[in-house]
């Protein structure tokens, strides 16, 4: 596939942090990739996408077109990682409902291929694909965080407790306000329980139910209702002997 034109998409772009995902934008177009950050609930962007892809089809299809071959449509193939929007994208663009969708990775179960209702490109949906091997903990605490795997692969207590940590260091204020913490710079798994109470998930004799807490957080940060967070920016991967 390296002869074929590509575009890169920032999905859920709406839930990510306005700055990093500008700072992502401009690491990319640096590399010479056309990359756009999408809100797929948003005509904005979808027209945005549409625009894109006819600009990147179109020498393929005046090619055809000399060859005798008019009147084709561009086939677009949508692949990422699990859970990141691409059969929610795939009915936005093409007006439709034909792909199920679920805030949960491993719906998509094989490739589909979906007509927009005005003909305008045919798109191919495709299962979410992963990396052979997580090398990191952070690698696999940013997927369990965002819905890339499922929550039944690791302790969502765990996952729950890492992001914390990682929302204290970079989201300060607005962890600090939707937890009511009044200890944040106590060690971390204190300052866990202490969130854990503040929003009531106790179990009887007063003992924290840590993995009511860790569901509610992981679900109150896939829903945006912390603030618009990314796990992870460019600087992330300089190379520190360059």
């Amino acid at each position: 596939l390296d002869d074929k034109p590509s575009l890169l998409l920032l999905s859920k772009s709406d839930l990510a942090d306005p700055e990093i995902t500008a700072q992502w934008m401009q690491y990319f177009d640096d590399q010479h990739v056309r990359v756009l950050a999408v809100d797929a609930r948003n005509r904005r962007d979808l027209r945005g996408v549409e625009t894109l892809i006819d600009e990147l089809a179109r020498p393929a299809l005046e090619r055809a077109g000399r060859r005798g071959m008019s009147g084709r449509t561009p086939r677009v193939m949508v692949t990422g990682i699990p859970n990141t929007g691409k059969s929610s994208l795939i009915n936005a663009l093409t007006k439709r409902h034909a792909m199920t969708t679920s805030d949960r990775p491993g719906v998509t179960r094989g490739a589909t291929w979906v007509r927009n209702r005005d003909q305008r490109a045919e798109w191919l949906d495709t299962p979410g694909v992963l990396w052979p091997k997580l090398e990191t903990q952070t690698e696999q605490v940013n997927l369990g965080a965002t819905g890339a795997i499922r929550d039944q692969v690791l302790p969502l207590e765990d996952v729950a407790y890492f992001l914390l940590v990682y929302l204290l260091e970079h989201y300060r204020e607005d962890t600090v306000q939707r937890y009511k913490l009044r200890h944040p710079d106590e060690e971390p798994y204190e300052v866990f329980l202490e969130a854990a109470r503040n929003r009531g998930c106790i179990m009887s004799g007063g003992r924290v139910d840590q993995l009511r807490f860790a569901t509610l957080l992981l679900d109150e940060f896939r829903a945006g209702t912390i603030g618009r967070i990314s796990l992870e920016r460019p600087s992330d991967y300089d190379d520190p002997e360059a």
